[in-house]
């Protein structure tokens, strides 16, 4: 079991760096588009991020995460590789030709949705922007199903540098405003993409087969629902505040989430992307309901541990660089955060269903939380504003992974940490719990508290025996090894 989660937390590191390059333009730019943008402005700018977000879920198809499942899986079952990626292929093809008629016939209702039917000029851009994250998003896909996390880094690493240097470009240099992000976005995620295409393209056989397609049809649909579903949970907040509170109560919503993002780009996606598939691998292991019992606690670990650093970090971002516009968004920082921590846990469980194609199961979970976010929303948010959003989020994402978990409770072994669970939830609030109090009683002293929290949280559960016997041989080994190598 040690090799698997040494491999895992391999190529989790990988992905984290190629992660990091590929996510942090968005923070980066923060102070860019605060500078730039009133509160207005980066609600509609956040806006049109969400709308992206959704056409390219809609009309990717899922055929990036069933490109895994059939590479990783299916393949060894028979599946021709060059039938897999013809398939894939033509589907993906397919799947822009209805995005394109989509986006002409139903401009009037998506553009009331997300932006009360104003901005047409820029609704042109954005379907270039949807057409190049889906051709971004089908490369990642195949990099991770084959492993290829160097080759996936150096293209995020590319990415980054294009769309921070093309962000300043098009919207410093150039004044562009929003037309100028949405063109960074869009060249920053087509030229890479490109790029490997033309690269890989050389020699590779393609080869269509009706029968796979139909198979990868089966498996991937229900997964368009999900996804968008799951995608409304995160996003019906910022679509509620604009049709009741306006495009300024977005911004200050979104300034705070994009703070929080951060505990995703660090934490969440770089094990998502690892676990997407070597997770799969591990479902027909021997231990497998070991190794997700204690990967379950080591994430534990390390998601509180990111959460203090995020929070602290975040912190500063805002009263550095936010101004007087953006200070109303510090208070909901650590409610969007306990959300994402949710996500994280989510995608832990998740993979277990993914592997045994229960994606109509997954769909159906899905729906609780949905009516939870969606129908609460409705409901609370035109009252109690950016409030009641917050609450909200935190609450949908648990109920969707508590309701994950339990289906697949088979394999992940609930009851084989319980101790080390409760170690780590005890050191993480005597941290918070005290950090706050202090915080509240001398607020200057803000950056002391947040370095005291981050240290003290591992000794705290040194303290507790959070390690076992095993592990802290398995240290002490380590550590008698680097002091023997020669320097």
């Amino acid at each position: 079991m040690k090799d698997e989660l040494e491999r895992l937390f391999r190529h989790s590191v990988v992905f984290l760096v190629g992660l990091i390059f590929q996510r942090a333009a968005r923070v980066l730019l923060l102070p860019l588009y605060w500078s730039v943008f009133p509160p207005a402005q980066f609600g509609l700018l956040d806006l049109f991020e969400v709308f992206i977000q959704t056409m390219v879920l809609t009309f990717s198809f899922a055929l990036p995460t069933a490109y895994i499942k059939f590479h990783r899986i299916d393949e060894k079952e028979g599946v021709a590789p060059e039938v897999l990626r013809g398939t894939i292929l033509a589907l993906s093809l397919g799947g822009l030709v209805l995005l394109g008629l989509a986006m002409v016939c139903f401009q009037t209702p998506l553009s009331w949705l997300f932006f009360n039917g104003r901005h047409p000029q820029l609704y042109a851009i954005a379907g270039g922007a949807i057409v190049a994250n889906i051709a971004f998003l089908l490369v990642q896909g195949f990099l991770r199903a084959h492993g290829r996390a160097v080759i996936f880094t150096l293209l995020s690493s590319v990415q980054f540098l294009l769309l921070l240097l093309l962000n300043v470009y098009f919207v410093k240099w150039q004044g562009m405003g929003l037309d100028g992000v949405l063109w960074s976005t869009t060249l920053a995620c087509a030229l890479p993409a490109l790029i490997y295409a033309v690269a890989g393209a050389r020699g590779a056989r393609l080869r269509f087969e009706g029968a796979i397609a139909r198979r990868l049809f089966r498996f991937a649909l229900p997964l368009v629902p999900f996804g968008l579903i799951a995608l409304l949970l995160m996003i019906s907040a910022r679509l509620f505040l604009q049709h009741f509170h306006g495009a300024a109560a977005v911004g200050v919503f979104s300034a705070a989430n994009r703070v929080a993002l951060v505990l995703m780009l660090v934490c969440v996606t770089p094990f998502q992307t690892a676990w997407g598939y070597l997770g799969l691998d591990y479902l027909r292991h021997k231990d497998a309901r070991e190794i997700f019992a204690r990967m379950f606690t080591y994430l534990l670990v390390i998601g509180l541990w990111s959460f203090l650093l995020v929070a602290a970090v975040g912190r500063e971002m805002i009263l550095r660089f936010g101004k007087t516009h953006y200070l109303p968004s510090l208070p909901y920082v650590a409610p969007l955060m306990v959300g994402y921590l949710m996500v994280l846990f989510f995608y832990w469980a998740n993979i277990v269903l993914v592997g045994h194609n229960m994606t109509a199961r997954m769909l159906l979970i899905s729906l609780l939380p949905f009516v939870i976010s969606v129908g609460g929303g409705w409901i609370t948010i035109p009252r109690y504003g950016i409030d009641a959003a917050c609450i909200l989020f935190p609450i949908a994402m648990a109920t969707q992974t508590i309701l994950t978990a339990f289906c697949a409770r088979r394999i992940v072994g609930f009851g084989l940490e319980q101790s080390r669970v409760l170690k780590t939830l005890a050191a993480f609030f005597i941290c918070y719990i005290v950090g706050e109090g202090i915080l509240r009683a001398v607020p200057d002293w803000r950056l002391l508290i947040a370095v005291a929290e981050i240290a003290v949280f591992p000794l705290l559960l040194f303290a507790f025996g959070f390690l076992t016997h095993a592990e802290m041989a398995w240290l002490r080994k380590w550590y008698r090894a680097g002091k023997k190598t020669p320097r």
